[in-house]
Order: structure tokens, then C-alpha cells, then sequence
């Protein structure tokens, strides 16, 4: 039983989502209705919420692998709702350049 306990600490802890960024489709609701209306679509919670704009907003939700894959997929179908919905590629910090490029 402790070797199992064990066992579960040593795993990894899991991915986080992918931030997102969010576009609402017009007509949808703004602020922290949509928020709530992309939590409730999505089937998890929203972790992090960046409006970047009265339609557009960065986000995070509360999932890690097949779930997020499954969340994403469903706020993508809602086109009554969503917009577009793409990886935040802003976000990502670059990898540092190989030691043998540097000068």
C-alpha cells in the first residue's frame, strides 16, 4: 500500500492546458458571462482568463491531456459561441539556441 502512495508521488505531475486564445462569435455573451459560458461549454473550469479585447480573451482551462483534447474540441463546435479558438503561440517562451551557435 505505501509502495503504490509512493509510486503516485513520483509521477509527474500532469501538463497543464495549452493557452489558448479565444475569439467569440458576435452575438455571444462579453466579460465574465462568456467566461462562464466557455467554462460551462467546455465541461471544466477556466483558470486563467486574459480579455484581451471586448471579443477576444486568453485563456487556460482546469484539464491536462485526452480531457483538454476533448474540451477544446467542444468550445471549437459551438460556433454559436466560439469564433476561433487557436494555441497561443505568443505565450510560449523559445528554446535557447544550441551551444554551438552561440558566438
Amino acid at each position: 500500500m505505501a509502495g503504490a502512495a509512493l509510486a503516485a508521488c513520483a509521477q509527474p505531475p500532469p501538463a497543464p492546458s495549452p493557452r489558448l486564445l479565444l475569439t467569440a462569435a458576435p452575438g455571444a455573451p462579453g466579460g465574465e458571462a462568456l467566461r462562464a459560458a466557455v467554462a460551462a461549454r467546455a465541461g471544466v473550469a477556466v483558470v486563467l482568463w486574459a480579455p484581451v479585447d471586448a471579443r477576444t480573451a486568453g485563456l487556460r482551462l482546469a484539464c491536462s491531456g485526452a480531457a483538454c483534447d476533448e474540451a477544446i474540441a467542444r468550445l471549437r463546435a459551438d460556433t454559436a459561441l466560439v469564433a476561433a479558438l487557436v494555441a497561443d503561440e505568443l505565450g510560449r517562451v523559445p528554446p535557447p539556441p544550441a551551444r554551438d551557435a552561440a558566438r
